[in-house]
C-alpha cells in the first residue's frame, strides 16, 4: 500500500519530499515522527505514544521520490509482525489527511 503524490517536475517532487520530512522533524505535521533507516531511507510514522505499545499497529512509511512523484510506501519495523491491511489503510488515510491539512497542495497535482 502506498501514497503517490504527483508533482509538476522531479525538482518539485524532491522539494515536496524534503518539506514533508522537515515538517515531521519540526513537529509541524502533527502526530508524526521521523527516523533515518539503516539503509539511509527517510521513515515517518505515528508518534510512538500512539502505537508503539502494540506491535501489530506499527506502520511506517518509507518516503522516496520516483521521477515526478513523492512515494510514501507502507512498511513495518524489522522483527515486528506485519500490520493488517486494515491497520495499513487506517495509517495511510491519516497520513493523507495530515498532508492535505498542510499547504502542500500548491506543490502537487494528484494524490493516488
Amino acid at each position: 500500500m502506498k501514497i503517490v503524490i504527483k508533482c509538476a517536475s522531479a525538482i518539485a517532487a524532491n522539494r515536496l519530499k524534503n518539506q514533508i520530512v522537515e515538517d515531521v522533524k519540526n513537529e509541524e505535521l502533527m502526530t508524526w515522527s521521523y527516523k533515518r533507516s539503516g539503509n539511509n531511507n527517510d521513515i515517518i510514522f505515528h508518534n510512538p505514544s500512539q502505537y508503539v505499545n502494540d506491535d501489530t499497529k506499527n506502520v511506517i512509511f518509507v518516503v522516496t521520490t520516483d521521477d515526478n512523484s513523492v512515494v510514501l510506501e507502507t512498511s513495518y519495523w524489522k522483527g515486528k509482525p506485519e500490520p493488517s491491511r486494515e491497520i495499513k489503510a487506517l495509517h495511510t488515510g491519516r497520513l493523507v489527511e495530515a498532508i492535505l491539512g498542510q499547504e502542500y497542495s500548491e506543490n502537487f497535482r494528484i494524490i493516488d
